[in-house]
């Protein structure tokens, strides 16, 4: 019984101090307390055709010796690093994010990439 109550008093603890912190966004809530609006910008979609995913493929030496393999099927990039494939989410034409790794990699263009950058975020 006792673990209960203290199981209870350390939920409502961190609840009170989660509802005390200053929040990151602009937030606002309306006059009856049901609605509440957070402002922030839209994050723009971008979807690369079919073409533009098959101009990235190749093979690129790493400054550190690793061989970085770029592949498409599709619209979508996938890069082989270290055995493990990766699907590249597009920021930009030339920019993408790791999905699982949470990996940066941007190219210097997409019609026939000469350079690669890779920004490694986790192992």
């Amino acid at each position: 019984m006792r673990t209960n109550q203290v199981l209870l008093f350390l939920g409502a603890a961190a609840l009170s101090t989660c509802a005390l912190a200053e929040p990151s966004l602009p937030v606002s809530m309306s006059a009856d307390g049901n609605t509440v609006t957070v402002q922030g910008a839209a994050i723009q979609s971008v979807r690369l055709t079919p073409a533009e995913a098959q101009a990235a493929n190749g093979s690129f030496q790493l400054s550190d010796g690793r061989v970085l393999w770029l592949s498409s099927r599709n619209n979508k990039i996938y890069m082989e690093l270290d055995g493990r494939r990766d699907e590249l989410l597009p920021v930009s034409r030339t920019h993408f994010l790791a999905r699982a790794r949470g990996a940066e990699l941007a190219l210097d263009g997409l019609d026939v990439p000469m350079t690669v950058t890779l920004t490694q975020m986790k192992p």
